[in-house]
């Protein structure tokens, strides 16, 4: 288990919180441990990544509404999940979250970016035909990823973003 997956476990551990959140805490690590080394793949099944991503953005979205009903939160450590490895995109020394809820709210805006690559990747790797005729089929399907990407990276920028700055 890499240091980052298992950052939920060392930080909420398991004991003395209700059945449903340790359950979440696990799934979260789980989701965190399949979906990181499908973004490291090259090439990687970008379907598998927007999959887990999804998935892995609803579970941390249902953590930050439990941790924004409940107040304060015991942690056995302090919460710390990184991106360093994705892709030499972020640059980690410049971001300093103080709370628990700030580096979930972190962690969702890097999943619906990575949800928007995935789409964009999906796209590319569409229009990746080593030479031969695009299909119509693959051009409008690739078009509509385009889209898809275009929309999740504006959804970033205005509604994500924009609550939190």
């Amino acid at each position: 288990m890499n240091s980052a997956a298992a950052a939920f476990l060392e930080s909420f551990g398991t004991t003395n919180i209700s059945v449903e959140a340790a359950a979440l805490i696990r799934k979260l690590t789980e989701d965190r441990q399949t979906l990181i080394p499908l973004m490291n793949k090259d090439p990687g099944d970008m379907n598998a990544v927007y999959k887990y991503a999804e998935q892995y953005l609803q579970n941390l979205s249902q953590l930050l509404e439990s941790l924004n009903c409940c107040g304060s939160v015991r942690l056995q450590k302090m919460l710390a999940l990184s991106w360093r490895g994705a892709q030499g995109l972020i640059d980690e020394a410049h971001r300093i979250p103080s709370t628990v809820q700030q580096e979930i709210i972190y962690e969702i805006i890097m999943i619906i970016y990575v949800l928007g690559l995935a789409k964009y990747a999906t796209a590319v790797n569409l229009l990746h035909s080593n030479g031969a005729p695009i299909s119509k089929e693959a051009l409008k399907e690739a078009a509509k990823c385009f889209l898809d990407a275009a929309g999740i990276f504006q959804y970033l920028v205005e509604d994500t973003v924009r609550k939190i700055v």
